[in-house]
């Protein structure tokens, strides 16, 4: 493709394939944040995912791309694999989006809490946890892990409260 002219024998920007990726990186961020800002209208899981990913995707993808395919020199089926690529990224990214449940207030056992799952990795391996924060009996301004309220509900190490 060099040799014909269709595309140039050094890119325009040096570090091309870093910004690419930070690019996609970025995108990705944005559309899982956009996805979780849609769940409270659209409804939580893969379907509303998989609907935020196919317009988005189609919005990034399809029009610059058809341009490419009707007015560039270059053969058609790379504007259609680069559109297949923002199509496709876009939907994953919103669909990997769904594995993650956002803190939201639940009452667990009578107990108001303010409840969060989530994921880690250690040397070990991986594991999920779930942290619950219950209002401080002494304290009406300050939280504190529900966990320690097993052990001993007099230790004050786990409270989290208001500033000043």
């Amino acid at each position: 493709m060099q040799q014909k002219g269709l595309f140039l024998a050094q890119p325009r920007y040096h570090l091309f394939a870093v910004e690419w990726i930070a690019l996609l990186f970025v995108m990705s961020i944005l559309l899982a944040h956009l996805y979780a800002w849609s769940r409270a209208t659209a409804g939580p899981g893969p379907r509303t995912a998989l609907k935020i990913g196919m317009i988005v995707g189609f919005c990034a993808g399809v029009p610059g791309n058809f341009g490419q395919a009707a007015w560039s020199t270059v053969p058609r089926l790379l504007p259609l694999g680069w559109m297949l690529d923002l199509w496709g990224g876009c939907i994953v990214a919103t669909v990997v989006a769904t594995r993650r449940t956002a803190p939201r207030q639940v009452t667990r056992a009578g107990t108001r809490a303010i409840e969060a799952i989530f994921r880690f990795e250690t040397a070990e391996g991986r594991g999920s946890g779930v942290l619950r924060l219950i209002p401080d009996a002494d304290d009406t301004c300050a939280l504190r892990d529900a966990t320690s309220a097993v052990t001993d509900p007099r230790e004050p190490k786990n409270k989290i409260g208001c500033a000043g």
